[in-house]
């Protein structure tokens, strides 16, 4: 697709693309979207993003990039994003989450990472996400979880984290959050060493 396609349409809110056969996005082809608040890119050949290409959204609250084939996350990618709300990367080939990626993005409150390819959550992964209420990583290859992947995430309340290989329970990752979360779902996740549950105040748990 050209760069800057759209420019003109400055006062354009929703774009949505999907179920195309888009196999890559450049740098300024959403230059001059300013009041962009809903873009759908779901169900194309996208194999990677520039980490600018977003840039110049500052008004996206939704952004749907499921059903692609990214397997990388840029860091930079969403750091200008700050009203971004709901970020969707289902049914990608994401391998690994970059630290920092989603760093300080002070809106967003639900992310969906679920039926890609990760295999670790690293320190402070999620950092400072202080509205991130539904935290979606289900259907990956985690066997690993630092003890700091979950820090400052005040408001979260569902952590899916089915059809894992989480070998141990982080104690002290889950600490993070063992006071706030409502829901916790590790079903077919846990392969062994589960000696005591560390989540003493969630609702609901399903393991």
């Amino acid at each position: 697709m050209p760069d800057q396609l759209f420019s003109s349409l400055t006062s354009l809110q929703t774009l949505h693309l999907y179920h195309n056969e888009i196999s890559g996005v450049g740098r300024n082809l959403f230059r001059g979207l300013v009041k962009l608040t809903d873009l759908n890119i779901m169900d194309n050949m996208l194999s990677t993003l520039p980490s600018d290409a977003l840039h110049d959204l500052r008004a996206l609250k939704t952004l749907e990039l499921s059903t692609n084939d990214i397997e990388m996350l840029l860091p930079g990618t969403f750091t200008p994003l700050k009203t971004l709300k709901d970020i969707k990367l289902r049914r990608n080939k994401i391998r690994g989450i970059p630290r920092n990626v989603f760093k300080d993005l002070e809106g967003l409150e639900t992310l969906y990472i679920e039926d890609n390819m990760v295999t670790e959550l690293d320190d402070q992964t999620f950092r400072n996400l202080s509205r991130l209420t539904y935290l979606d990583l289900q259907s990956n290859s985690i066997s690993r979880i630092s003890d700091r992947a979950f820090v400052n995430l005040p408001t979260l309340r569902n952590l899916v984290l089915t059809g894992n290989h989480i070998r141990t329970v982080p104690t002290t990752a889950l600490q993070q959050v063992r006071k706030l979360c409502m829901s916790l779902c590790l079903r077919n996740s846990l392969q062994k060493n589960l000696r005591q549950f560390p989540y003493q105040s969630a609702h609901r748990i399903g393991i």
